[in-house]
């Protein structure tokens, strides 16, 4: 199941919300707005060949407004990795399925805006694992595809911007993505055996 639980400032627990999808269930990431409400992108299924990205959005008592499940495109399960929330309550959830880094993105009331599905060059997929919205609803995607690290840019209505690639003599993989004030992303990667912003 995927579980999400509220504790107040003492520790205390406030509530329980659990999600029953059928099999080897779990949550990936979580956001909370300046409304309290909870974001939670997650991935169900009875068997890892058969799974795909959820993405739920719960009230600040822990009730559920809407869930908006995926299927894997390549019949093969898709994983959710990331999701990011703008201040408008759109959402945009970010996934692996088979060879290609599949995005999401919903408007607040759960209703899907788009999607966008990026390969790199083959053979080589792409494994999206982090996502941030800009101030100006653009939306960055941080990736690794074979040893590289990838960042992609989208904007709001989903036509994809500009794709960047990060190498290295060796893996190259991304870690955590943030972004400043002016929309400039900032990312983590290791480089072999060091770790570099």
């Amino acid at each position: 199941d995927i579980v999400v639980l509220k504790y107040g400032p003492a520790g205390n627990l406030l509530w329980t919300y659990s999600y029953d999808g059928d099999g080897g269930d779990r949550a990936a990431e979580m956001r909370v707005d300046a409304g309290g409400n909870i974001y939670v992108a997650g991935t169900i299924g009875p068997s890892s060949e058969e799974l795909s990205p959820v993405t739920l959005k719960l009230d600040p008592d822990g009730h559920e407004l809407w869930r908006a499940p995926e299927t894997s495109v390549n019949l093969q399960g898709g994983t959710a990795n990331g999701l990011d929330v703008d201040s408008a309550g759109n959402v945009v959830t970010v996934a692996r399925d088979q060879l290609y880094g599949m995005i999401w993105k919903y408007d607040a009331n759960g209703n899907r805006q788009w999607m966008a599905r990026y390969r790199a060059e083959q053979p080589a997929s792409v494994y999206a694992s982090e996502v941030r919205f800009d101030g100006s609803g653009n939306i960055i995607v941080g990736a690794r595809s074979g040893w590289d690290a990838l960042l992609i840019k989208y904007a709001a209505d989903g036509q994809q911007l500009w794709a960047t690639r990060i190498t290295y003599s060796g893996p190259a993989y991304p870690g955590v993505l943030d972004l400043d004030s002016g929309g400039n992303p900032y990312v983590t990667t290791s480089f072999g055996e060091d770790v570099v912003t």
